[in-house]
């Protein structure tokens, strides 16, 4: 945070329901729009997100969703999007990436 104030624009990750309240999918959306609108409002600058997302093993096909589930991680996805359909209309906000999954 301290460095924030030196950039131009700032770029975040964030895995709301992964590593955080983990298989809470009903939360993404929120806590996504909270994270992005307390960053801009702390320091007036374009926000990226460079990470994002849910881990997944290929195959594993769960139903209710459950973590490392495809349906886990497709839930997933969509919850963060709905934030981001919103927040890609404001000059402030970009998407860079989602995790891939297969990147560790």
């Amino acid at each position: 945070d301290k460095a924030c104030v030196y950039m131009d624009v700032i770029m975040i990750n964030q895995y709301f329901g992964w590593y955080t309240d983990t298989g809470h999918l009903e939360l993404i959306d929120q806590q996504m729009r909270n994270k992005l609108d307390n960053w801009y409002e702390k320091f007036k600058k374009p926000i990226m997100v460079s990470e994002y997302g849910a881990g997944t093993l290929p195959g594993d096909h769960k139903s209710p969703p459950s973590a490392w589930s495809e349906e886990s991680q497709a839930a997933t996805l969509m919850n963060y999007w709905s934030a981001f359909d919103d927040y890609r209309k404001k000059s402030s906000f970009s998407l860079v990436r989602r995790k891939s999954g297969c990147d560790f």
